[in-house]
């Protein structure tokens, strides 16, 4: 028999503790303690969370999370395990489970502590600590942090009011939710997905994204779906996670900040390297580029071969053929305007240039684009 206890009951007990001694106190340690408190505890499973999970305003989404079921049964069979807080896959997931949403729970003691998956620590109200080896990191409302496994980290919440999610999934559930953005196939999607997978590189982002709209209802329905017990839930979840990974990306308001535990990293100017080139690919050179970031033109071409594989000019060539056939497919624009939109100087030139990579000429394709869409 499964036994649980509403989510609540562990919060007021880590706030009494708190509040009594001004320390924290463990997950484990309140667990064992409700163990013996059969008055609290729930056998019969429910998802607090109505379907409706759209309509809900922000507090009344907040007290349905707390009236979720925490599973003390698997926290005190993780203690057995020598696993005390979870931390393995194989005490968290399993065939059927390969997702969990929970609360990053306020007053929680914490300690360092690294795990084989995916975790992402997002705040929908309030603030939170994330430490880490070498770095601190302060996260207020709306702010995201994606870490990846392996990673050492401790998470504090100190605050009564603030609301800390936590999303936790395998590394094959992230990166089916992450394809999605990799579908841009940009230069700085590649690289968070090496920052993210390469164990020599970076192994958490911090998002400094304010709070969306688009945030909040995807995070509503993966803590919904999470709970539900249909076929297709998980399905649901990495759907939803992909929109809430593009909503926060589609929403920071300054650098996303890049760390490594080993080192002083210079990852983060990268990012802004490749982001540079992204949106300037138009009219930018090698020798404009280097002139910016100060860098010797020399290193600069060796640094981007290095972070992505390819050579300047080839990189560039693949964003304005990539822009010049966006156009031709949903615009009726002349060779000639699309190439002096894109950064080519004729349209000559860029029909040249667009059979060379795609093997069919600008007006081929765009004239199959045209009967594709009649078809349609």
């Amino acid at each position: 028999m499964n036994i649980y206890v509403p989510l609540y009951v562990i919060r007021n007990e880590l706030l009494s503790h708190y509040e009594r001694y001004q320390k924290c106190c463990s997950i484990p340690s309140v667990c064992q303690k409700i163990l013996h408190k059969p008055e609290l505890h729930v056998t019969k499973y429910y998802n607090p969370f109505p379907p409706t999970i759209e309509a809900l305003d922000d507090n009344e989404f907040m007290e349905c999370f707390f009236n979720t079921l925490y599973p003390l049964e698997r926290t005190l069979s993780a203690i057995k395990k020598n696993d005390a807080h979870s931390y393995l896959s194989e005490s968290l997931f399993s065939k059927s489970r390969l997702f969990f949403v929970f609360l990053h729970e306020n007053f929680a003691l914490q300690t360092f502590h690294e795990h084989d998956f995916f975790e992402i620590v997002y705040v929908y109200k309030g603030y939170c600590t994330l430490n880490f080896k070498t770095t601190t990191i302060n996260m207020t409302e709306g702010n995201v942090c994606i870490i990846a496994p392996h990673t050492f980290h401790e998470p504090f919440v100190l605050d009564k009011d603030s609301f800390v999610i936590n999303l936790s999934m395998t590394a094959a559930a992230f990166e089916s939710a992450f394809s999605t953005v990799l579908l841009r196939r940009d230069l700085v999607a590649a690289y968070i997905q090496t920052i993210l997978y390469k164990k020599d590189m970076p192994n958490y982002l911090f998002i400094p994204s304010n709070n969306s709209d688009g945030m909040k209802n995807a995070v509503r329905h993966i803590a919904y779906e999470n709970r539900n017990d249909n076929y297709y839930s998980f399905s649901f979840c990495i759907s939803w996670l992909s929109v809430f990974i593009c909503s926060t990306l589609n929403n920071y308001q300054s650098d996303i900040q890049i760390y490594n535990d080993n080192k002083k990293s210079s990852q983060a100017e990268r990012l802004l390297l490749l982001e540079y080139i992204q949106n300037n690919f138009r009219t930018a050179t090698l020798d404009s580029v280097a002139k910016y970031f100060n860098y010797n033109k020399s290193y600069l071409s060796r640094l981007i071969i290095q972070l992505t594989g390819e050579t300047f000019v080839d990189i560039i060539t693949k964003l304005k053929l990539k822009a010049g056939r966006d156009l031709l497919e949903d615009t009726d624009f002349s060779l000639e305007q699309i190439s002096e939109i894109i950064g080519y100087n004729s349209g000559d030139y860029f029909s040249k240039v667009f059979k060379k990579v795609y093997h069919i000429s600008a007006a081929e394709y765009r004239h199959n684009i045209s009967i594709s869409k009649n078809e349609v």
